[in-house]
């Protein structure tokens, strides 16, 4: 089932295509300190957990988008697998066609506002827009390292200056659902509980 991933190449339809069978799986997201983490675990049960404590919506996306890569994915040995996980991310939430419509291919460099707007329509953060632009070539090196040094220097590492407005509704685990019940996979009365 786990595939290998190429953050230039892989295309989001074979990402999204795979999503189906994932319908046993278990996400947990929680906030230790000020790190985020993420686990999946199977389950016998078709169910999904995620937990919001102080995490933006944008960073939850991108956690969960992370942690997916764990299951989907398969990297060579040697590699830096987390930032190849952080990759599959921003490629799946921000995929290469979208990114290069919305930033009209090759950069000298991204204004404030324009990177505000594409998070409001992609629900993306800005620190994971100027990432996936860098790796697509649509943006320098330079350019990247500096964005990373006012990141800092602002403290937009942690708290970025605009958040997500939009509202999140969560509708393919109910479709999960409702497949599994009309499957009879599980039974109505074992879902009656959930939180959905």
């Amino acid at each position: 089932m786990r595939f290998v991933f190429d953050p230039t190449k892989t295309d989001i339809a074979e990402i999204i295509a795979r999503l189906s069978p994932m319908s046993q799986t278990r996400c947990s997201i929680s906030s230790f300190f000020s790190s985020v983490s993420g686990s999946f675990s199977k389950s016998s049960a078709a169910s999904e957990e995620v937990s919001k404590t102080d995490l933006s919506t944008d960073r939850i996306r991108f956690t969960t988008a992370h942690e997916l890569a764990h299951i989907l994915c398969e990297f060579p040995k040697d590699s830096q697998k987390e930032k190849l996980r952080h990759a599959f991310a921003g490629a799946f939430l921000l995929p290469k066609v979208i990114l290069e419509k919305e930033l009209i291919k090759k950069r000298e460099q991204i204004i404030l506002w324009e990177l505000e707007e594409i998070k409001q329509i992609d629900a993306i953060s800005i620190q994971a827009i100027v990432k996936r632009a860098h790796m697509l070539g649509i943006v320098s090196d330079f350019y990247y390292r500096n964005f990373l040094v006012i990141l800092n220097q602002k403290g937009w590492k942690k708290k970025e200056p605009v958040e997500y407005e939009g509202r999140e509704e969560v509708i393919r685990f109910r479709q999960l659902l409702h497949y599994a019940v009309s499957e009879e996979i599980i039974t109505l009365a074992e879902v009656q509980n959930w939180p959905i």
